[in-house]
């Protein structure tokens, strides 16, 4: 097993360092900074705000990894003080090999007034494009942290499964041989509305490429 990267914690109060944060990190139109008011675990976390008026891809960490046909990951998640719109998402982590026409998953965080944030994810077949989208799990902790996990592997078929909170909630399966990701990214990197407001935190996040439980 290879440790892609050792949980990033904040912990040195930087995004961008060799260890605990990402190989870079853009701001575009959106903010992604540390705060200590962000932490699930230590005294730092990561605080994203979205643009209130860019819809393509914007404000993520990005990490480069070597080419590998496996990444398990899991991450805290704190809706905070995030004001969506009804039925919009944002994307909060992409997985890609070249560029960002090439995604191979990723998840997303829905909002519905009847049921509150829920998550969902999608995956990629030997084209680059989503085509397969999971069902909208309710997250079962609407104002305070969430534990996320995913397993994306690829196959004939591969596979992508999402826990929350160490419970299995989705599979999806395509076929995706041909596959392997290079740089998985953290941030706001889609949104479907301009209407956001306020913020949302994550913190501790890791990664492997065997599918070993963290």
């Amino acid at each position: 097993m290879t440790t892609l990267w050792t949980p990033v914690d904040f912990e040195n109060n930087k995004l961008k360092d060799t260890v605990k944060g990402f190989d870079a990190v853009y701001n575009w139109g959106s903010t992604i900074e540390v705060a200590a008011s962000a932490a699930y675990e230590g005294s730092y976390g990561c605080k994203i705000t979205p643009s209130s008026s860019q819809t393509t891809q914007h404000a993520c960490g990005v990490k480069r990894v070597p080419y590998v046909s496996r990444i398990r990951q899991a991450f805290y998640f704190h809706p905070n003080a995030m004001v969506m719109p009804e039925a919009s998402y944002l994307r909060i982590c992409r997985n890609y090999y070249s560029d960002e026409t090439n995604i191979h998953y990723v998840c997303n965080i829905w909002y519905y007034a009847a049921n509150g944030y829920r998550i969902q994810i999608g995956l990629g077949d030997n084209t680059g494009l989503i085509t397969s989208n999971g069902v909208l799990t309710t997250l079962t902790n609407q104002a305070n942290w969430n534990k996320i996990e995913l397993d994306w592997e690829s196959g004939s078929p591969g596979r992508l499964r999402l826990w929350v909170a160490d419970s299995l909630k989705d599979t999806l399966n395509v076929t995706n041989n041909l596959i392997k990701i290079l740089h998985p990214c953290l941030g706001t990197v889609r949104a479907t509305s301009g209407a956001f407001s306020g913020s949302y935190l994550v913190d501790y996040w890791e990664a492997n490429d065997a599918g070993d439980d963290f």
